[in-house]
């Protein structure tokens, strides 16, 4: 007896230490995140030494860094992302030189990851003054940092094909500080998009981190979102349903705006996404987000002149968000077996996000269909709205993005045009929308290979609720219904990355 009542104080004291376990980890499955869209302070001057450029410039952004994260504390922030080109700005390849620091790769002693504010004097971290930074902001704060900055990297022409001019590889990269300032996890990005300032990592990186909180996360940086590496792998082979991104990302209008992808994709892939976008108007460039499977749980978009910087804080569920039960449940998402013209509207072309689209006009009816092909991809549309003053259209694109020769794309597109005279301006930016599709039913002969992530953007760049919608991956349909918003696009954008 008396066995067995010391077996059952032993089974309840590891209950409870579990559960206490547990609570250090947010319960082990929950957490909370912030992103910071943050607006730098940059200057083009040329600094002679790397002591002129931390003075000058990175020690302000980082004093800012350690304000938003203060405050982040207060809301009980786990883990805080702060985006890329933050600390920097915009700089050539000659300007950039002082800022980039030559980051160790993360290591353990005795098991533990180090922690760069304690060893700053060590010949590892000493040129590191960025990393030490925020390895005691990350400490002092009990936060995860993940941060962006310039790494450098020296290199032999003579020894190493890929090596620079310079003899030095510049890389755009993701560090990521755990709560008690240990350095955990470097992510350098692998496809730069016009960034003449860093080179290009020669393999794809699989990075995953694992702060003290117990929750795994993958990291990318901006245009590696439209890749398959690393995050596809990350997924498949790793299950990882966390993302955090570092962003400096133009406004897309109208298919690729940034909170309107940061949406697509956390739902077409059912899992969490934090993105934090660099806000710098002078480029078009705002929009972060918290997203769990499609559902917003906070977001920002600012383009007026006297917008600053902006946090946002939402709690997450490490496991992701189950389906929601969308208000279209009871259309069947019905995939097209044979295609036939659906309008007598003539095709024409007309410039969309750098590509020449096939478009064809909507008929001048509240209730109709229409369809357009692009070579072997054809779309179909079926829709019902309250007006017909404005001109929509619906477009079709498959081939190459823009001058990105390895990114290859299939789209769909219901699109506002951006006059109702000149069916020239259908595929350019619109911010404004007066008619609501009371439902719409847009589909295509995508490839079996083809990823589809679902977009939609309305009025004024707000996103749809995704219970307003139903995207059937296998059938490749997406369906919107009982929407009381005008919308500016609905579109089925199409990756084929095998066909890069």
């Amino acid at each position: 007896m008396a066995a067995a009542n010391s077996s059952f104080l032993q089974c309840c004291w590891i209950a409870v230490m579990i559960w206490l376990s547990c609570l250090n980890f947010v319960s082990c499955k929950y957490y909370t995140a912030a992103v910071v869209e943050y607006q730098p302070f940059y200057t083009d001057q040329m600094f002679q030494n790397k002591d002129e450029a931390f003075q000058f410039v990175l020690l302000r952004n980082l004093r800012n860094y350690a304000k938003w994260t203060k405050l982040a504390s207060k809301s009980g922030v786990n883990i805080i992302v702060f985006p890329e080109n933050g600390l920097l700005g915009f700089l050539n390849r000659d300007l950039i030189k002082p800022y980039l620091e030559p980051l160790p790769k993360p290591s353990k002693i005795h098991g533990r990851y180090e922690i760069p504010c304690a060893q700053a004097n060590t010949d590892k971290f000493k040129n590191c003054p960025v990393l030490q930074f925020l390895s005691c902001l990350a400490a002092s704060y009990e936060i995860a940092i993940v941060a962006n900055l310039g790494e450098v990297k020296p290199c032999n022409r003579h020894s190493n094909i890929h090596c620079p001019p310079d003899n030095q590889f510049h890389y755009n990269t993701n560090i990521v500080l755990d709560t008690d300032g240990s350095f955990i996890a470097k992510y350098r990005k692998k496809h730069l998009f016009f960034e003449p300032e860093f080179d290009a990592p020669t393999t794809c990186e699989n990075v995953i981190f694992t702060p003290s909180f117990g929750v795994s996360f993958g990291i990318m940086t901006c245009f590696d979102l439209l890749y398959d590496c690393p995050a596809t792998e990350l997924m498949n082979k790793y299950h990882i349903k966390n993302f955090v991104v570092p962003m400096a990302w133009m406004k897309g209008i109208p298919l690729l705006q940034a909170n309107q992808y940061q949406q697509a994709w956390s739902r077409s892939h059912g899992v969490n996404l934090i993105a934090a976008n660099i806000h710098f108007l002078r480029a078009d460039m705002t929009g972060s987000g918290i997203y769990s499977s499609g559902q917003v749980k906070a977001w920002y978009y600012n383009t007026t002149a006297d917008s600053r910087s902006q946090i946002l804080v939402a709690e997450l569920n490490s496991e992701g968000s189950q389906p929601l039960e969308d208000s279209c449940r009871h259309i069947k998402a019905t995939p097209i077996n044979l295609f036939q013209p659906r309008t007598n509207n003539p095709v024409f072309h007309s410039v969309m996000m750098h590509n020449l689209y096939n478009f064809v006009l909507l008929e001048k009816s509240k209730e109709g269909e229409a369809s357009v092909c692009f070579g072997a991809l054809c779309c179909y549309l079926h829709f019902s709205r309250n007006q017909t003053s404005e001109m929509f259209a619906l477009a079709a694109y498959d081939g190459p993005y823009y001058v990105f020769k390895n990114f290859h794309l299939q789209v769909c597109a219901l699109v506002k045009c951006n006059s109702n005279e000149d069916k020239e301006q259908c595929g350019k930016p619109v911010h404004q929308s007066r008619t609501i599709f009371r439902t719409l039913t847009l589909s295509g002969t995508f490839s079996n290979r083809t990823v589809l992530y679902p977009t939609s953007l309305l009025d004024d760049i707000q996103l749809v609720n995704p219970k307003m919608t139903k995207f059937d991956k296998k059938a490749k349909v997406l369906t919107e219904c009982s929407s009381n918003k005008p919308l500016i696009s609905a579109a089925l954008v199409g990756r084929l990355y095998d066909g890069n």
